[in-house]
């Protein structure tokens, strides 16, 4: 893909669709000391003379020549190297699919719509050029909030709703757990549910009084060789 295939350094938060990364190849930053590390603090950019503009979201960029329109990208946990064995469709990936891709008229830069990330950490950005594997750079995927709050409908807030409970950092409302909410508020709103609840209290008690005093006969299978039938065994409280 070119010599400028290593240095792509991309800014990302969890959730957000896009990226924080207007250049993703910073040229000063190859002479930066000590070495750029974070794309996502703007000081440790201005320190190496890179574009510092982190409040905006621009579509994910791979830049190179000769680029295609087949030309994909893959993500890896930073401690993976990029191998053949570790991408594909069929590996879990936290990144999502681009929507689109788009390749510019002078075949240097590929733009991917709609990337996003449901999980943070630092993560090796691969890229498949015409039937080849390439390490282009990295990318840091940030919290979308700051621990402890949590995100619901796009805002940072203490606490989830009563219905929701947190997953990674995002208030979730589970499919079982709204199923037996709406069952249990339908079956309280039926005619005579309240006496039938009382009366299946009153019989459960009744019950289990009644066992805690009888004798009861179990019927259990003998592991002695020599007796082939079951036998009854008493058992009392």
């Amino acid at each position: 893909m070119g010599e400028e295939d290593v240095g792509h350094m991309f800014c990302m938060y969890q959730y957000e669709v896009g990226t924080r990364s207007p250049s993703p190849i910073c040229a000063t930053a190859l002479d930066c000391n000590p070495p750029l590390t974070d794309p996502c603090n703007p000081q440790e950019l201005l320190r190496c003379g890179c574009d510092a503009r982190v409040d905006e979201v621009f579509p994910m960029s791979i830049l190179g020549f000769n680029l295609q329109q087949e030309d994909s990208v893959h993500f890896l946990p930073y401690a993976q190297l990029c191998t053949f064995d570790l991408i594909g469709p069929r590996i879990l990936n936290p990144f999502s699919e681009p929507i689109s891709q788009v390749v510019s008229a002078n075949q240097d830069q590929v733009t991917y719509e709609g990337m996003t990330s449901i999980e943070t950490g630092l993560y090796r950005v691969c890229a498949i050029h015409v039937g080849r594997l390439y390490d282009v750079g990295l990318v840091v995927v940030r919290p979308s909030c700051a621990v402890p709050l949590v995100l619901v409908d796009g805002a940072c807030v203490e606490h989830c709703p009563r219905t929701k409970i947190p997953v990674a950092g995002k208030c979730t409302a589970p499919r079982a757990c709204v199923i037996a909410v709406v069952c249990v508020i339908q079956l309280l709103s039926m005619p005579g549910t309240h006496r039938l609840i009382r009366r299946l209290a009153m019989l459960s008690g009744s019950v289990a009084g009644l066992l805690t005093q009888q004798d009861y006969m179990l019927a259990i299978r003998m592991t002695d060789p020599y007796e082939s039938s079951a036998a009854l065994v008493r058992l009392h409280r």
